[in-house]
């Protein structure tokens, strides 16, 4: 019976305390607002935005210099390229005012005139050369990225196989990935040397592979990292697992092997027609403005009606050429992208054809131009 007793003992305590707690809660003054922690919340967040903002845009666009420099593996410090660009623009505002002060020096400007043009020149000369400069290194870092990342995709396979052969042969995977690298992989023989360092030096594994996959923007090299990091957590066979992935690259290689050659038909029909068919038709149709003109200089257009003229000079070569040369620049270069999108993928992996295609094209016109005014013009003299 005693155990019966103390059982309900600890019950009636039980109750009583669930009560005294009950009671407790109603004398409490209730709160007109039950969201004034949230609130209150939400509050010193909206005032540290503006805060935040202010601090955010100046250590932003530093940071973003930075970030750049490190995944394109520059060797140039940010301070470096800023006083580069300063010092660029500087120079070429300096060198306008000159030019314009002897202008005005020569009498070719008053001072009102050079006043303006002093303005424009360190105003709008200034800033435009200041966007241009940094827009151009922004570009040139970012292509610089995708190529080193393109060329860890290329030669990651054949690390991994190696690792993967290292393993088998009874080595740790930390060893495994030091003794698997190879001048001949490049970049990705950089990066996991500072691997190795990092782990020599007392860090995760997991952490300094999480760390280098982080430094590229890559789907198959994050993908690959993430199988490893799961894989030395799970415990499972490394070596099988490394060989695994390095088939499974092959594979997609393969596929847009097979995929570029799927497409190859229109590929050889946008370049015909850029290369080709459009400079002729240019050529063409500059000939034939050529031939008009001269018919219509021929012609007797004293007699011609107020209501329908013909100007022989109403539309110049040169003005007609300047035109034809500009669309057709246009349209190599889109075309040069339209190309590599199609067959690669990437806008990226076409930017070495578009000079190519800029100038064949441009030659053609040029040499078609040249071809058919002898052709009309031997017609011409034989009439």
């Amino acid at each position: 019976m005693e155990p019966d007793a103390e059982l309900e003992r600890l019950e009636r305590q039980f109750q009583n305390n669930k009560m005294h707690e009950k009671r407790q809660a109603k004398q409490q003054p209730r709160d007109e607002n039950p969201f004034k922690d949230i609130d209150a919340k939400l509050g010193l967040k909206s005032r540290m935005k503006s805060t935040e903002k202010k601090i955010l845009t100046q250590t932003q666009k530093k940071k973003l210099l930075a970030f750049y420099l490190e995944k394109s593996g520059s060797p140039w410090f940010e301070d470096t390229i800023r006083k580069i660009i300063w010092r660029i623009c500087l120079s070429f505002a300096s060198i306008l005012s000159a030019y314009w002060l002897v202008q005005a020096v020569m009498g070719k400007l008053n001072l009102a005139g050079l006043l303006l043009f002093l303005a424009v020149s360190w105003i709008a000369g200034f800033g435009i050369l200041w966007l241009v400069s940094w827009g151009l290194l922004y570009f040139y870092l970012d292509f610089r990225m995708y190529q080193r990342k393109k060329e860890i995709e290329e030669i990651l396979p054949d690390f991994l196989q190696l690792v993967s052969s290292n393993i088998s042969a009874g080595m740790p995977i930390d060893r495994a990935l030091w003794f698997a690298i190879r001048p001949k992989f490049g970049v990705l023989a950089k990066e996991m040397e500072a691997v190795a360092k990092a782990t020599m030096t007392g860090e995760d594994l997991k952490v300094a592979l999480q760390d280098f996959s982080e430094k590229y923007d890559s789907v198959l090299l994050h993908r690959s990292i993430n199988l490893i990091i799961e894989g030395l957590d799970a415990g499972g066979e490394m070596a099988d697992l490394l060989n695994k992935i390095s088939l499974n690259f092959e594979e997609i290689k393969v596929m847009k092997k097979d995929m570029a050659s799927s497409v190859t038909t229109y590929v050889i029909f946008i370049s015909f027609a850029t290369i080709v068919a459009a400079p002729m038709l240019f050529a063409l149709a500059t000939e034939l403005l050529t031939i008009i003109q001269q018919l219509t200089s021929t012609l007797d257009l004293s007699s011609s009606s107020s209501f329908f003229t013909i100007s022989p000079n109403a539309i110049k070569i040169s003005d007609f050429k300047i035109f034809a040369y500009s669309m057709l620049f246009i349209s190599s270069t889109l075309s040069a992208m339209l190309i590599s999108t199609i067959s690669k993928g990437n806008v990226k992996d076409g930017l070495k054809y578009i000079p190519i295609f800029i100038i064949a094209t441009l030659a053609i016109y040029a040499a078609g131009s040249a071809l058919l005014h002898l052709f009309f013009g031997g017609i011409f003299s034989a009439l």
